[in-house]
């Protein structure tokens, strides 16, 4: 693979937008690259956190000033924080996006609560954008039916058999007993009538969690990759991933490699599945396949040449504090007009001094 460019999403300085994670790439039909991310005086900051868009009409050399494309503070009379939004082309000049607001009653109390590893409440919104990602309509709930849970969105909406699907996953409620039990799940959204599909749950085993699921077309089948922690263990696995074929799915299977895994893209009937390898100096290395199952190292994209930042063994809640200091991360791609690929991923030197950077590669 050839390196063709590289940059980073350049914005105006502020020291309240420091640390921008949760990176999202859209490339629309006009050639726009529509950019949103996650914003904070402090990586670990979550009263002070926006969910910022951006965008490029000349292949990320300039990009526009940031606004938030949900501008929301109170939800049903309650206060509310955005904490992500991510975009995904409809064709022509309209866009979805969706968003997680979260729970602000209480900014005083951490996001995740490691005595009862419940979240707080967390939900799912969406709106429509009419003018390529400049304004949008008024935000819908997107519902759960059945799930009475946090859950945070795991990525962008995807297309798949000409349906529009949204990931994520089901967390534990904040005051709530007992096991968690950690689901991956998506529902199908209609856009003419606003309407969504019952949840799909993918995975839901007791002491394994398949986090962070991240989708991936290739051919007719629907790949779904996972950052896997054991908990009976206190350590992460290698990535593991399913198969869907004809509304059929196949057991999970362990990809071989260790790490987190992102949003892959399929050029030339072969997968490209960039993951964040944190077992020693964090690295993104982008994998291929031609099965979706079995992978081999295509290029190493970003290497921080810092120390490590996860341990070998860590419990939940060493996990869930490992991942607050974090200074590279959430690694996705996305296939250009050209057949090109564009890698794209959070970095810095020091935790809360984070762009949203990018490389171009040609296969």
């Amino acid at each position: 693979m050839k390196l063709i460019s590289s940059g980073f999403v350049k914005q105006p300085s502020n020291p309240s937008t420091n640390s921008k994670t949760f990176g999202c790439i859209t490339v629309l039909p006009s050639g726009r690259w529509l950019c949103g991310y996650k914003a904070s005086p402090l990586k670990s900051d979550e009263v002070n956190q926006y969910a910022l868009c951006t965008y490029s009409d000349d292949e990320g050399q300039t990009w526009s000033d940031p606004f938030e494309p949900f501008s929301i503070r109170f939800f049903e009379e309650r206060p509310v924080v955005v904490r992500t939004v991510y975009f995904t082309s409809l064709g022509d000049s309209h866009v979805l996006a969706v968003c997680n607001i979260v729970d602000a009653q209480h900014p005083e109390k951490p996001y995740f609560r490691p005595v009862h590893e419940g979240l707080k409440d967390t939900r799912i919104l969406a709106a429509i954008s009419q003018d390529n990602g400049i304004s949008y309509s008024h935000p819908f709930l997107i519902p759960t039916r059945g799930i009475d849970a946090p859950t945070p969105l795991t990525g962008a909406p995807f297309w798949y058999l000409d349906q529009l699907h949204i990931p994520f996953e089901v967390n534990k409620p904040y005051e709530a007993a007992g096991e968690w039990i950690h689901r991956s799940c998506f529902v199908t959204l209609q856009i003419s009538d606003q309407s969504v599909s019952d949840p799909v749950c993918l995975t839901g085993v007791s002491g394994i969690f398949y986090w962070d699921q991240r989708f991936t077309v290739m051919d007719h089948n629907l790949l779904d990759y996972f950052w896997t922690y054991d908990a009976r263990l206190k350590s992460y696995r290698n990535v593991h991933g399913l198969m869907m074929k004809d509304n059929q799915i196949s057991d999970l299977f362990d990809c071989g490699f260790p790490g987190q895994p992102g949003y892959g893209c399929s050029v030339h009937d072969r997968l490209y599945l960039p993951v964040i390898d944190r077992t020693g100096s964090p690295k993104i290395i982008l994998y291929q396949s031609v099965d979706g199952q079995s992978f081999s190292p295509a290029v190493t994209v970003y290497d921080s040449q810092l120390t490590s930042q996860t341990a070998e063994s860590v419990d939940m809640d060493g996990a869930w504090s490992e991942m607050a200091l974090f200074s590279v991360g959430h690694p996705q791609s996305v296939r250009l007009s050209n057949d090109d690929i564009l890698v794209y991923y959070y970095a810095g030197q020091k935790t809360d001094e984070t762009e949203i950077c990018f490389a171009r590669y040609r296969v």
